[in-house]
């Protein structure tokens, strides 16, 4: 659920529970996280003085003119802007672009990969070999999207109402599924009932 703070008009996300993992989180590099790219990348200093264009491992956020990009920005910027973060590596050094691939924590011990996923403004995407958190990703991409979280899982429910109609239900946000409403990316496996589209 994204709203507009009144005084900044900046978005203001109703978030998942915090994925903390001080144990990741504890290792790895430190960096200063110098430039925001979008939902899955991100510009760093090293403390060399180097800067590295980071991509994040498991993780696919929408891309630039996609719907829930800002989204997906603005929450990467509220985790980890103008902070230090932790890069830790899975098996890969770099991407096919020259970036490095990294897991990452924030200086609060949140796992922001995960985080995103579970805020519904990425999805999980297997990125062989580095599969380390692969099946927790998946398992939070399926809350996500069952509890209709983020902009890239609208709740299915919302706006659903009986009103005057043979429908039990009506579905204005997701696709009508036996008696319920469900998101349009998932499979119906209920013969008809009484919900129908709004």
């Amino acid at each position: 659920v994204f709203e507009t703070d009144e005084n900044s008009q900046k978005p203001i996300i109703e978030a998942a529970p915090l994925n903390f993992n001080s144990k990741l989180c504890t290792s790895g590099v430190t960096a200063e996280v110098v430039k925001i790219i979008d939902g899955d990348t991100i510009d760093v200093r090293l403390k060399d003085g180097a800067k590295e264009r980071v991509r994040y491992i498991g993780i696919d956020s929408p891309e630039r003119n996609e719907t829930c990009f800002q989204e997906a920005s603005d929450r990467n910027a509220m985790l980890v802007e103008g902070g230090s973060v932790q890069l830790i590596k899975d098996t890969s050094e770099r991407d096919i672009y020259g970036r490095l691939v990294r897991y990452i924590c924030n200086a609060k011990d949140v796992f922001v990969n995960a985080q995103l996923i579970s805020d519904g403004v990425a999805y999980a995407y297997r990125y062989h070999p580095d599969t380390a958190f692969a099946s927790q990703f998946k398992s939070l991409e399926q809350e996500a999207s069952r509890m209709g979280r983020g902009c890239l899982h609208p709740n299915p429910e919302a706006n659903s109402e009986a009103s005057n109609t043979a429908c039990c239900k009506i579905c204005r946000n997701g696709k009508a599924c036996g008696n319920s409403c469900i998101p349009w990316n998932q499979s119906c496996h209920h013969q008809p009932g009484c919900a129908c589209q709004g």
